[in-house]
């Protein structure tokens, strides 16, 4: 069954002055934060500049020892980085030259996912030689897949374009059975980036405001880019490049927080990954003169917060 986002409807946006903690209803009558302050992304806690080889990264995942691995979309090489330094610990070739967007590990397997769904696994990647497998994955077509995320059970792919399943103006998560590599037959998740646009002209209360909230909410043009599961609320994470924004989805499929990322912190986010204790790192690639860089976000625990 497609599980579907909370239809946008209901009462007045309430506005504080501040602007941080506005918030609007779902078809279920509780409300969503459209922020939240577990993270701060005007402020991050450190930035790397990452090496010439990483210039183009995007994949990105937390290894058991609490190093980092990440691919970057040419080279089909895995790295390890030091996540206190950003630097490159190690660099390992696990395949051939290819568009490659989304690294996970998920028990001892590393998996890499290709832009045109081909997923590449690596079982003895922690040795000198890396010898991976190749999957052709039954994804939809010009879906683009660029996300990738483990669930504890299941991995998580998503569409960066063609949702698939006569599907129109929304994005898709598909999942994947990694005993039988066969994908959900429907989008395991579905964003509908026009939803919360419409919500926040229907709502707000004038054009002043409007525009201020338009901002904080407006999700029109997100492309899922990375993902990853957050590993105290369980809840997924979702970053676009081209939106330039995170969004976290509760187990139901339930948009539960929203956040835009500042004007000019990154060029193009393309992946996340966390820390046992919440601390969440994006990578970006590089450009506008600028290096890639990673950047880490401590996880600030609010009294209140409740566990999906």
């Amino acid at each position: 069954m497609i599980k579907n986002l909370t239809s946008m409807v209901g009462p007045v946006l309430t506005v504080v002055l501040s602007m941080l903690h506005a918030s609007c209803a779902g078809s279920n009558g509780q409300p969503w934060p459209s922020g939240d302050s577990s993270y701060v992304f005007a402020t991050p806690d450190a930035r790397f500049d990452l090496k010439k080889d990483l210039k183009e990264i995007s994949g990105l995942t937390t290894l058991k020892d609490g190093t980092l691995a990440a691919i970057e979309d040419e080279s089909g090489a895995l790295f390890i980085l030091d996540p206190t330094s950003g630097d490159v610990i190690a660099r390992k070739k696990f395949a051939k030259r290819g568009d490659f967007e989304g690294l996970e590990l998920a028990g001892d397997r590393l998996y890499a996912l290709r832009s045109d769904g081909r997923l590449f696994m690596m079982d003895d990647w922690s040795g000198a030689d890396i010898k991976s497998k190749e999957e052709k994955l039954d994804l939809p077509k010009r879906c683009d897949a660029e996300g990738l995320a483990f669930d504890g059970s299941r991995l998580l792919l998503s569409c960066k374009e063609e949702p698939g399943k006569d599907l129109k103006r929304v994005k898709a998560i598909y999942s994947l059975d990694p005993a039988t590599m066969k994908v959900s037959d429907d989008p395991a998740f579905i964003i509908d980036p026009k939803e919360f646009s419409a919500s926040v002209k229907d709502h707000a209360v004038n054009e002043a405001v409007r525009s201020v909230m338009s901002e904080r909410v407006d999700l029109s043009g997100f492309k899922p880019a990375g993902m990853a599961i957050h590993p105290i609320t369980r809840e997924l994470y979702v970053v676009s490049s081209v939106r330039q924004a995170i969004l976290a989805l509760d187990r139901g499929g339930n948009v539960t927080k929203i956040w835009a990322l500042p004007d000019g912190l990154m060029e193009q986010p393309e992946s996340i990954a966390f820390l046992p204790n919440g601390d969440l790192f994006v990578a970006s690639e590089a450009g506008g003169g600028k290096s890639a860089r990673l950047f880490r976000f401590n996880y600030r625990v609010s009294g209140s917060e409740s566990q999906p």
